[in-house]
């Protein structure tokens, strides 16, 4: 296609220009690394590409999605995973002349001892079958076949033992979206900078700055594994090229050496990946989810073969690991390696993890001393579209449908207390977010919940107020939001006014009004629909 020419050349352009680029300080090199130098590597890699820390996983959730004024929603393949609640300072532009669709947000998020917040800047171009750009892709999405995807991200990352600084680029061409194979190629590249320090136990800091390029080699999505697990890390195979420019700061050190590192990344189709140095032997594996390297006696993957005679099992990367006498076996889903066997010869995806040693480095055979198999589990979030409590099932706004058990763990958040409540509030329009993990029950194909937290997804507001429509009880904000009293709107009596009429009233004679509280969005009405809101001049 002619479009999937252009979008090759500019790729194929953009990155001759990144290796010719340099940065001031970069010239002298070296590409010889201590090992800890390898693994500041691995890290710095790892999280670049990782799926849950902003990395380049991250963004094939974006790019299958649509921009719209109002923010991002789900584009037209079924494989779009990502969760777009819980953004803020949203704003939304359309150039006519280029075709060009961009919007600009920030995410920020505290958990588990994870501080992170990223800004983001996204450029999407809808494409149909002869290449022409489409400028209404939400109501046009049956017809997008191709989307040329650029996304820059800005952000930070704290944790106990890291601190990332950060400034990412990527950019992805997507083609055959309306196709019904179950394998789709994506080509692009991603580029990044930024500051990683690594904190060491005794609290001393290890500082790099550098500099990464990632090429892709036969990147595919496997679109049924995605569909099934909901993340992109488990679904996606084949391998990227990188080179990595690092440079020593004065941190621990008399001078700023610099070194460059080649390489490739190499993905398993189970959410791990092999981290490969061109000059070197050592080779890391990577957590796709977070992009942690591995202890060098820890294993985790999904169970690919089993052979019961000689009590080994091969996991997806290639490794052959062996339960002896001594193995403790943490039993979760699975007690024996005959039950995970027979799992496995019928299509269940079982996933092991645990600690092995390794006692002949010339073979490929390790002995494990802890390992726990599980039904491979994976994550879910989105707003509840609906609840079949005679079922005993709810679903997402993108069609997923989850079934609780009596081995599902629910915790209810805000007012709601049970799943009849959720299904009440759902009814009555109000934005319930559930999250959770699940796993495939394989006889039935049903997405069995392991866990789930069902709260409220409201968003906060702050700002003067433009325009009242008594008619329709809305009050417009200085950034267009239409926001709309019901009801059930609670107005706060601590405010300065206590009716629309007086906030209109107030605006006619000339005063600023303000306005704060919590809102939704309501797609059916184009409305904010106020939770509670407090009028203040």
């Amino acid at each position: 296609m002619k479009y999937r020419l252009i979008v090759t050349l500019i790729i194929v352009g953009a990155q001759i220009l990144l290796q010719a680029c340099s940065v001031d300080g970069y010239d002298q090199t070296d590409s010889s690394l201590s090992t800890e130098e390898s693994l500041i590597t691995g890290q710095i890699v790892g999280e670049s590409i990782s799926e849950n820390q902003s990395g380049l996983l991250s963004s094939f959730s974006e790019a299958f999605a649509i921009t719209t004024p109002s923010g991002l929603t789900d584009g037209p393949s079924a494989i779009v995973t990502g969760s777009f609640r819980n953004i803020e300072n949203y704003t939304y532009s359309f150039d006519p002349e280029t075709g060009d669709h961009s919007a600009t947000f920030t995410k920020q998020s505290i958990s588990e001892g994870i501080s992170t917040q990223t800004d983001y800047s996204l450029n999407y171009r809808f494409l149909d079958s002869d290449g022409e750009t489409l400028e209404f892709p939400n109501n046009q999405n049956e017809e997008i076949e191709a989307v040329d995807f650029r996304a820059v991200r800005n952000g930070e990352i704290e944790t106990s033992s890291k601190r990332s600084i950060y400034t990412r680029t990527d950019r992805l061409f997507i083609d055959g979206i309306s196709e019904s194979a179950d394998i789709l190629s994506i080509d692009g590249y991603h580029s990044g900078e930024g500051l990683f320090t690594q904190i060491r136990m005794d609290g001393t800091q290890l500082e790099r700055e550098y500099i990464l390029d990632l090429n892709y080699l036969n990147i595919q999505i496997n679109k049924p594994v995605v569909l099934r697990n909901r993340n992109f890390r488990s679904g996606v195979n084949g391998a990227f090229s990188y080179e990595n420019t690092i440079r020593q700061t004065n941190n621990g050190s008399d001078g700023q050496e610099t070194k460059i590192v080649n390489g490739t990344v190499e993905l398993n189709g189970d959410g791990t990946a092999l981290l490969k140095f061109r000059e070197q032997f050592d080779t890391f594996r990577l957590r796709l989810a977070n992009g942690e390297v591995f202890d060098e006696d820890e294993f985790e993957g999904r169970v690919t073969k089993v052979d019961i005679e000689d009590q080994i099992f091969t996991i997806a990367n290639g490794q052959r690991i062996q339960i002896n006498e001594q193995t403790e076996i943490d039993v979760e889903d699975f007690r024996t390696l005959e039950e995970v066997a027979l799992a496995v010869e019928n299509g269940v995806r079982v996933t092991a993890e645990g600690d092995y040693v390794h006692p002949d480095e010339n073979v490929n055979l390790w002995i494990a001393t802890e390992v726990e198999f599980e039904l491979e589990s994976n994550e879910f979030e989105g707003l509840v579209a609906s609840v079949n409590l005679t079922e005993n099932t709810f679903t997402l706004v993108n069609g997923d449908q989850f079934t609780l058990t009596d081995q599902s763990e629910i915790e209810f958040e805000d007012d709601l207390s049970s799943l009849q409540e959720v299904a009440e509030a759902v009814e009555a329009g109000m934005p319930v977010e559930a999250e959770g993990d699940f796993y495939i029950d394989i006889e039935t194909g049903n997405r069995i919940v392991k866990e789930v937290e069902f709260e409220f997804d409201f968003d906060e507001f702050d700002e003067h107020i433009i325009s009242v429509n008594i008619e329709e009880n809305t009050f417009t904000l200085e950034d267009g939001k239409v926001v709309q009293i019901t009801e059930n709107t609670l107005i706060d009596d601590d405010g300065d006014f206590f009716t629309l009429e007086e906030v209109a009233e107030a605006l006619d004679d000339g005063e600023e009004v303000g306005a704060e509280g919590e809102f939704y969005y309501d797609p059916l009405t184009g409305f904010w629909i106020a939770i509670e809101v407090e009028f203040f001049d």
